[in-house]
């Protein structure tokens, strides 16, 4: 862990699928979750192999939280970058998930646990591939910022699930993009331009942070670290180490779908100062939000110890 986030790996991904006890192993039924473990910043915890978890293990990723929390892992601590606490998961999301990621045809009926429970699990940043995003913005980007509102995104998710196209997002990037592109003083585009998406954070006051095919997507993290105030679209997710950090201080937030409509308005009521007063507090917690080399105190890596030993037993 010196160098922040690690993954760690035991026979146990590739013995259970043996054994008598084979039709409860995760690897049995979601083929998928070598990949996921495997890219970081998915991590794996594992007691000793193959062994029925307790608290110790931790089995994260997008997927991985809301998909993968078999009965077997009920009682795992789970490092989430998605702490979705809705209590339903609409049916397509299983559909999905079968048809997308190789699920077993009993799958969905294994899956319904939570997705993340809040007396034990914690949610975590991702870790961001474009170093430069936290070793030269640090939280504050530009300081003339002439674009009030900014979304440039995808609307239909991956190519490899494209039945399920009407349902990313929860329908919120496409009305965004639909109903929003004409506003005056916001850049809305579906069009991608990876070359600028960047430069344009940093040029942007607000910049909206809608599911992608979870309540979560990244840009939510880039925006932070570009000085840019998110604005997420969920009361029913639980942000990383939200018991340490004060979001409402950096963030703003709408109800999904029930906002869409009146969002202009929403958001043409913030005052300048208030937006002001946001920004600098993203000056000041940046690192929260990262996984510095070495580790530093308010880092990702320094707030997820403390997290854990809050939920260490007495």
């Amino acid at each position: 862990f010196s160098a922040g986030v690690s993954v760690l790996f035991t026979s146990c991904l590739s013995c259970c699928c043996r054994n008598s006890d084979s039709s409860s192993h995760v690897s049995c039924h979601y083929r998928a979750i070598y990949r996921l473990i495997a890219t970081p910043p998915y991590l794996m915890f594992p007691r000793r192999p193959c062994a029925a978890p307790s608290r110790a293990p931790s089995l994260p990723a997008q997927w991985g939280s809301c998909l993968g929390p078999f009965a077997e892992l009920h009682n795992s601590i789970h490092l989430v970058t998605s702490g979705d606490v809705s209590e339903e998961r609409p049916p397509w999301y299983y559909l999905r998930a079968k048809d997308h990621m190789g699920s077993s045809p009993d799958f969905a009926e294994r899956c319904r646990l939570p997705c993340y429970q809040h007396h034990k699990d914690v949610a975590i940043p991702p870790m961001l591939s474009v170093p430069a995003l936290f070793r030269d913005s640090r939280g504050v980007g530009n300081a003339d910022r002439p674009v009030r509102v900014y979304f440039r995104g995808n609307t239909a998710g991956s190519h490899k699930a494209m039945p399920f196209a009407r349902n990313y997002s929860m329908g919120i990037r496409q009305y965004i993009v639909d109903n929003f592109s004409e506003e005056r003083g916001w850049l809305v585009s579906r069009e991608n331009r990876p070359e600028s998406y960047h430069k344009e954070l940093a040029s942007s006051q607000m910049c909206l942070a809608p599911p992608g095919w979870e309540q979560w997507s990244v840009r939510l993290f880039e925006s932070l670290l570009l000085g840019c105030i998110p604005v997420i679209f969920s009361l029913s997710l639980v942000l990383p180490f939200q018991s340490l950090i004060d979001y409402s201080n950096v963030t703003l937030r709408v109800r999904d779908s029930a906002d869409l409509a009146a969002l202009p308005a929403l958001l043409a009521s913030v005052p300048g100062p208030a937006l002001d007063l946001k920004r600098r507090s993203i000056a000041s917690m940046w690192r929260a939000v990262t996984y510095q080399r070495p580790p530093e105190e308010g880092d990702a890596f320094d707030l997820l110890l403390r997290e854990l030993s809050a939920r260490a037993p007495p």
